[in-house]
């Protein structure tokens, strides 16, 4: 009804100027007379109705679903993300480590990142993980309808699967398939189908009872094993079924980071650091069910709770809130050494290798 009545008010004012609007403003000779108004305006509405708006370009437009009831595949315009080279000086090229390009795109703070050779994974406080071409420097998709800010991503090369963390969510991706949300897992141990927790437009700030905030996820090498550091503990997940096979157990404060090795034996190995300001190793057999302690708890501790922890080679490495950096030695499982102040602040989650910005944007 109110699309019709829009329709009949713009056929009077159509009608209206051409019938009485000065003949010299078009060129004629003479005055339409009611008839050749009547033609004229006919005509317009048919061609105004028939015409085609022309498609955007693909590389500025998005498909983005409507979680409140419509239709799939209804689409919006949306200006796409891009990766723009970043402009060095003279006193750059002497750093260690030289920012090279910016990914902008997002609208909220860059918390999380992950990359492979040809692809980088952003998540974000505007509740949205972007994906990027690594080789075009465009971004791809996003993927949307988290609860709230993205903590924690990874990607599985041998699956294609990307894993997004909100709140006490783990949302699986399938990107062969349009940015597909194919389950979501959640810290109890749930498994829901599709996209259970993308009922709300709006931001979520509370954790459902008998659930934790899922803090950070880590990837068996294999892609077989995930593992969500939610509470006080670490929830095994089979990727290959879907389903929770137990929890790494004894830290006394939440977990805050993890890391996944894996050994010789084809054991993994995984590296828990708490709130508790310890950390903590876990040997996980395959197979492996139920409560699993740890097999050492690295001392000396730091001073506050532990914020990132990175193997590399047979060391590895902790930062911690205390603003400080420790390097152990795995094989002995000794503290090789520290540097009490290396930093004037920390910041939670850190990576290694890209840098996120209160911008919006990711420095790599």
């Amino acid at each position: 009804m109110c699309g019709a009545l829009k329709l009949k008010r713009l056929f009077f004012w159509v009608f209206f100027f051409l019938s009485f609007m000065p003949h010299q403003v078009f060129g004629w000779g003479k005055k339409l007379t009611h008839g050749e108004v009547e033609l004229i305006t006919v005509i317009f509405f048919r061609t105004k109705q028939t015409s085609r708006v022309p498609e955007p370009s693909p590389s500025f437009r998005r498909k983005t679903y409507d979680r409140g009831g419509e239709k799939a595949g209804k689409t919006k315009e949306q200006k796409l993300g891009i990766i723009n080279p970043f402009p060095t000086s003279k006193s750059n090229k002497t750093s260690l480590v030289q920012c090279m390009h910016i990914a902008e795109g997002h609208n909220k703070a860059v918390l999380c990142v992950d990359a492979t050779d040809d692809l980088l994974f952003t998540g974000s406080k505007d509740r949205t993980c972007k994906v990027w071409n690594l080789v075009t420097g465009q971004e791809i998709m996003s993927l949307g309808g988290h609860p709230n800010n993205v903590v924690s991503v990874k990607y599985c090369n041998y699956t294609s699967l990307v894993f997004t963390v909100s709140t006490s969510y783990i949302k699986v991706w399938d990107i062969r398939d349009s940015a597909k949300c194919i389950k979501t897992l959640t810290s109890s141990g749930q498994v829901m189908a599709w996209d259970s927790c993308a009922g709300s437009q709006s931001r979520t700030v509370t954790i459902p009872p008998g659930e934790n905030q899922i803090n950070q996820i880590a990837l068996k090498p294999t892609g077989t094993f995930l593992y969500a550091a939610a509470g006080n503990a670490v929830r095994m997940w089979d990727l290959k079924r879907f389903q929770s096979t137990g929890k790494l157990t004894g830290h006394l404060g939440p977990v805050m980071c993890l890391t996944v090795d894996q050994v010789a034996s084809g054991q993994d190995l995984i590296i828990t650091g708490s709130k508790d300001h310890y950390i903590k190793m876990f040997d996980i057999s395959e197979g492996a069910l139920g409560a699993i302690s740890p097999t050492h708890c690295f001392e000396p501790p730091h001073y506050d709770g532990i914020e990132a922890v990175v193997i590399s080679g047979d060391n590895l490495f902790s930062g911690s809130r205390d603003n400080g950096l420790k390097k152990w030695d795995l094989s002995r499982k000794d503290l090789l050494y520290q540097v009490p102040n290396a930093h004037k602040d920390w910041r939670p989650n850190g990576e290694d290798l890209e840098s996120s910005w209160l911008t919006g944007r990711a420095d790599i």
